[in-house]
């Protein structure tokens, strides 16, 4: 049994809680955060689908915006290195990811009695070929020897405390210190720069919405982690989870737009390029109407 298989079958729950100094609650942060990863692989190798796919990418994602979140108390080298690390492990499911969305949303519901419905279903076989072939290579690469290490790179990054090392002065001091002012005070600036984008998200290109449902994602992350600092934000949680999911239809609206548009060039798509148009456009007002909550 390799090192990693003995880790995933003995995991032991960490806690994330108030702990008396911020190294203390970072070393906590960071073993919740592989046994998170080391838990949704398990779960994925041993029956591979769709959510088990997408489990492992929130797992993923949330050790990647604690990091992100506590950029300036850990090892810039450090820090990049596991940002490396975790962009490597997800390189393999995303455009899987987006042809299961794409999929779910747009090609699987029932479009009889609708004008393009032998459009559509020109559209879903040509589109399930080809999430077939991705699954299948996704799968592979999951299951290789090579992902397998890149894994337990990331495992001894957080059990070995690297980001702890070479830190200047300052950051040391800053690790002794009672976490919760600095978690509060980080928590609000995050807040700020999501309000200041509120005006300009009419004119915002995919790219910028896109970075802007990230920045949501992550203060999500972060506010369901550390609750226990922030008592009085669970409604603020459940506005910014509305934000993403909404902000996540844009952006698969653009993906399935650009899908559209590749396989246009053998198929006639007219009906089903307006109709995810008209979606996009529906998810963009959706947006606005629900901004308007966030105070």
């Amino acid at each position: 049994m390799t090192n990693l298989a003995y880790k995933i079958n003995h995991l032991k729950p960490v806690e994330i809680s108030n702990a008396s100094s911020l190294g203390e609650l970072l070393d906590n942060i960071f073993l919740s955060c592989i046994n998170r990863v080391l838990s949704s692989y398990y779960l994925l190798e041993n029956h591979y689908d769709a959510e088990n796919l997408h489990q492992l990418r929130v797992s993923l994602r949330r050790f990647n915006s604690f990091i992100n979140f506590f950029k300036f108390e850990i090892n810039n080298n450090e820090r990049v290195v596991a940002k490396n690390i975790i962009e490597n492990l997800l390189e393999p499911t995303s455009k899987v990811r987006d042809f299961d969305v794409i999929n779910e949303n747009y090609l699987l519901p029932s479009f009889n009695n609708n004008p393009g419905e032998n459009e559509f279903r020109k559209l879903e076989k040509h589109s399930k070929k080809e999430q077939t072939k991705l699954h299948e290579k996704t799968l592979g690469e999951l299951t290789s020897h090579s992902y397998l290490e890149i894994l337990e790179d990331l495992q001894g990054w957080a059990e070995n405390k690297k980001w702890r090392s070479e830190l200047s002065t300052a950051q040391n001091k800053a690790l002794k210190k009672s976490p919760e002012k600095l978690v509060k005070k980080k928590l609000k600036k995050h807040h700020k720069k999501i309000m200041k984008n509120k005006e300009d998200v009419l004119i915002f290109s995919q790219k910028e919405l896109h970075r802007l449902r990230i920045d949501i994602k992550e203060l999500r992350y972060v506010i369901g982690d550390l609750g226990f600092f922030i008592k009085d934000k669970k409604n603020e949680l459940e506005l910014l989870k509305n934000l993403q999911d909404i902000l996540g239809e844009i952006n698969d609206t653009y993906v399935a737009q650009t899908i559209i548009n590749h396989l246009g060039k053998t198929l006639e798509l007219g009906i089903a390029r307006s109709y995810i148009e008209d979606q996009a456009e529906n998810s963009r007002n959706k947006y606005l109407l629900e901004l308007g909550n966030l105070k």
